[in-house]
């Protein structure tokens, strides 16, 4: 029975391994590959990724620990995790560890699990160098004296696959980066003709839908498009943006601040979620009449509208819609207002854009900037995997931007991006139909590396508020370290949201001493 519950050690090992490991940067995943390195990998992957949390001991007789003195028949507790910790920092060595134990007790499973770890991993890194997990599907298993993920479903390579007759998803970097720039062969999907089409075969009233839809970038092309681009970036563009640099200072240490004083928080609800309405809502103007239903009712819109929506929820969505537009108030226009979106392109009074459109273009554009949130609790979920000493770059400004882009492509929120093709065409050894849809699948694309990422899409649908968001990024993380150097996480407590465009969590508890 024993050596079946070693056995079982070696496997949770294992999975507890291939997910930290996949957490990060793909040239980790690819240092891992190749036998000759084996017992060098085995060595530090014991112990960083040890499934064991707890040791349990009795001491026989009165004895003193150095200078703890224990009595005889005490219960004692061992912390393994800790203990690694302890010794990879007192020795200076990444792979130190006491994992197997010693002495007497020492696992007797010990060559049995280096052999295995020495043989599967490096194996597998060989034949999947590509392997990304899908993060929001991993389900953590936690007991007092034991951690490690229970499933971790993967993508095993960046090779396109044709999901059926009318979608292809693109995971080849090279694949995606020419669909995005070819604007003549690709276009957005046509939202707008879809519920035309669809209001009147169906009979119900798409109104609102079809006006949200005829605002929001991501659907245009053409004219329209053409007009709200640089309405936009006039305001949220690279050169415009650093007017609100100070307001995004003051909340995020404003947010950082909120934190102190607690042994346990979530930085979910007590952090990502108060920054992100304190930096972004002022930026684009929303005021509403009532801003706790306001705020309620505003993450449901993050189910984004696509063609492929089911009538049920594409109505519940419009409904969604209906009550935040109604609730948006236009205030006065003033001196101050051209900072904030929604009364700076009112005073340009742009053809075409009644004030619905314009209420309709900002609520797009808060809708789709939740996905700084979710990034942003990505990222410091990122960070606060790696071992402390890993992450002081945070603290310097100048490794930290180095480091930014990196942490955006592997953390982005955002899993699709999708295009059309207007005619038929080539993409790898497959031509496809006109109308086929490729769905960019970000997981794969983005793993290669940090240049180039298309977190933000690129070219003429490159996202509006990329430059906000990433000012926000470079701004939260370094406020939250600063202010919290030990923070860590409370491991394997969190839990994502159930999304179907979007990797976010729902709970990222954390501790604080």
């Amino acid at each position: 029975m024993s050596a079946a519950i070693a056995a079982y050690t070696i496997v949770q090992t294992m999975s507890f391994a291939v997910h930290g490991l996949l957490m990060r940067p793909r040239e980790v995943w690819a240092e891992v590959g190749g036998l000759s390195k084996a017992a060098e990998t085995t060595e530090r992957v014991v112990s960083l990724y040890l499934p064991t949390l707890t040791l349990g001991r009795v001491a026989e007789e009165d004895v003193e620990v150095r200078g703890c003195p224990f009595s005889s028949g005490q219960a004692i507790i061992l912390d393994m995790v800790g203990a690694n910790a302890t010794l990879r920092a007192r020795t200076g060595d990444q792979s130190a560890h006491m994992s197997f134990g010693a002495g007497v007790h020492k696992c007797v499973g010990e060559p049995l699990g280096r052999a295995f770890l020495d043989e599967v991993l490096p194996r597998l890194a060989d034949a999947f160098p590509d392997l990304a997990f899908l993060k929001d599907g991993v389900e953590p298993h936690l007991t007092s004296i034991l951690q490690c993920p229970t499933t971790l479903p993967c993508v095993l390579d960046a090779t396109n696959r044709r999901l059926n007759a009318r979608m292809v998803e693109i995971r080849s970097k090279a694949d995606a980066r020419a669909i995005v720039n070819d604007d003549e062969t690709w276009m957005p999907p046509t939202m707008v003709e879809h519920l035309e089409a669809l209001q009147e075969k169906s009979g119900h009233d798409l109104s609102t839908a079809i006006a949200v839809a005829r605002n929001a970038p991501f659907f245009l092309s053409g004219p329209r498009h053409e007009t709200i681009r640089p309405m936009v970036m006039e305001h949220l563009g690279g050169n415009r943006i650093s007017a609100w640099h100070a307001h995004w200072e003051d909340a995020a240490s404003a947010a950082s601040r909120r934190l102190e004083g607690r042994a346990k928080l979530d930085l979910v609800a007590d952090f990502t979620d108060p920054l992100f309405k304190a930096a972004v809502k002022s930026v684009l103007g929303i005021a509403a009449r009532d801003h706790e239903r306001f705020d309620a009712l505003a993450p449901k819109i993050q189910e984004v509208l696509h063609p492929w929506l089911p009538m049920r929820d594409l109505l519940r969505i419009q409904d969604v819609m209906a009550d935040l537009l109604g609730l948006m108030d236009l205030p006065e226009l003033g001196a101050d207002t051209p900072l904030r979106l929604l009364n700076a392109i009112r005073s340009e009074t742009p053809e075409g854009f009644d004030e619905r459109a314009l209420k309709s273009l900002v609520l797009v554009l808060y809708g789709a900037s939740f996905n700084v949130r979710h990034t942003l609790a990505n990222v410091l979920y990122h960070i606060l995997l790696l071992l402390p000493e890993e992450w002081r770059f945070v603290r310097t400004r100048a490794e930290f931007e180095k480091r930014l882009d990196g942490l955006i492509a592997q953390c982005a929120a955002t899993k699709y991006i999708y295009h059309i093709a207007r005619t038929p065409v080539q993409v790898g050894n497959e031509t496809l139909e006109a109308g086929t849809t490729a769905r960019l699948q970000l997981l794969s694309i983005n793993r290669h590396e940090p240049v180039g990422h298309l977190a933000f899409g690129h070219g003429l649908h490159r996202c509006l508020g990329a430059a906000m968001s990433r000012q926000i990024l470079r701004t939260a993380i370094p406020a939250l370290f600063s202010r919290h150097p030990d923070i860590a996480l409370d491991p394997h407590r969190h839990h994502y949201l159930k999304m179907s465009q979007t990797i976010a969590f729902d709970l990222l508890p954390c501790l604080l001493p």
